[in-house]
């Protein structure tokens, strides 16, 4: 028998054979490359929503504690900014020479001051290792797909410095609440620089100044003929009040909620030229 003739397809058969495995190994494992690419970049979408939901805590409470201290500095002052009126000790005089009574442009000036005291720091870390099988490849090396990575820093002061740099863009009155609006935000998406993911954060907060404009409107309409009406009608509208008398003025202190409303009132003189404003319901 011709050894030749039988090892030859015997041969040929085990190097089809081997082929054959081998480009199934080649086409399973570019599949699994594949799917990788896809879930990483899911992974890295994800991750950016995650980042935009921390954005949106972060500024939430920022505008909380900034509205607090921005009411705190108008309850204290009758409405306006620190230093507008003249002042009986701790009570603001509100007279003619306040200045216009605009509750609600002050808040604005306030409010966007104060949330510019809070930095963002971005709590971002960035995905290097992939697992693939039995090793540990880098995503550079294995995924020539998805970008080089640039590092945690990198996305981190990207983030920060989108954050830190936005502006309350608009203040609405709505339904007895205040609508804050702040200008978008971009968040680049880690290993494509072209994606982007952008929020355009929006709060809402009760309107507490409403209670401000109503206080005027109070003193205007019931603080007209003499200290004792006002004094008494003051204590028949407001239930947690206290007026002391000091010559010509009323010192009048206002507990509302966590706020306490001050202002010294003399009847005889003019108040400040009011801004248009809606009633309480």
């Amino acid at each position: 028998m011709n050894k030749k003739g039988v090892f030859l397809p015997i041969f040929v058969f085990s190097v089809f054979i081997i082929l054959g495995l081998l480009y199934s190994t080649i086409a399973y494992e570019k599949l699994k490359r594949e799917d990788m690419v896809i879930g990483l970049k899911a992974s890295n979408l994800i991750k950016a929503y995650d980042e935009g939901d921390k954005i949106n805590f972060f500024l939430e409470q920022s505008l909380k504690q900034s509205e607090r201290k921005a009411l705190s500095e108008l309850y204290s002052n009758s409405g306006y900014k620190k230093g507008s009126c003249k002042d009986l000790g701790s009570f603001p005089i509100l007279d003619s020479s306040c200045g216009e009574f605009n509750p609600e442009k002050n808040f604005e000036d306030l409010i966007k001051k104060e949330i510019n005291e809070y930095k963002y720091k971005s709590t971002f870390e960035e995905t290097n290792i992939i697992k693939l099988g039995n090793l540990l490849l880098t995503k550079i090396s294995i995924l020539p797909e998805i970008e080089k990575g640039l590092g945690s820093d990198f996305y981190k002061a990207i983030s920060e410095n989108n954050v830190n740099k936005a502006d309350i863009e608009n203040i609405e009155e709505k339904d007895n609440n205040l609508i804050i609006q702040f200008t978008e935000i971009e968040l680049k998406i880690e290993g494509s620089l072209q994606s982007a993911y952008t929020i355009k954060p929006e709060f809402k907060l009760s309107n507490n100044l409403l209670f401000l404009n109503n206080f005027y409107k109070t003193i205007a309409e019931n603080c007209r003929i003499s200290q004792e009406e006002c004094e008494n009608n003051l204590k028949r509208i407001y239930s947690d009040i206290s007026i002391e008398k000091q010559n010509k003025f009323l010192k009048i202190a206002i507990n509302k909620d966590r706020y306490i409303l001050k202002a010294a009132v003399d009847i005889s003189s003019n108040l400040p030229n009011p801004k248009l404003f809606r009633e309480n319901k």
